[in-house]
């Protein structure tokens, strides 16, 4: 494995990861033991990253459909009632 390939790894576990953390939240709440281990896995990867220098990889679709959820809920002030969003774990 490269180089660019283990950046590109890492990229991608952080970024499934966040989807995942805001897909729990969206779900259950800030509070709920779900979250809270997804925010532990999230956090681990992403101090790997920051120790690492390596930055985070906004244009994968996983990033996209984090920003995108997060877009939502503070437009809208709820959760978004759309396919993909919902009980769709990140891979």
């Amino acid at each position: 494995m490269t180089k660019k390939e283990m950046i590109t790894a890492i990229q991608l576990q952080e970024a499934q990861a966040f989807l995942r953390l805001k897909e729990l939240e969206a779900e259950y709440g800030a509070h709920d033991p779900l979250t809270n281990a997804a925010r532990s896995k999230f956090s681990a990867v992403y101090q790997l990253m920051e120790s690492l220098g390596i930055r985070s990889d906004l244009n994968l679709q996983e990033s996209q459909r984090a920003t995108d959820l997060i877009t939502f809920k503070i437009k809208y002030g709820r959760v978004p009632d759309l396919p993909g969003y919902r009980f769709v774990p990140a891979q």
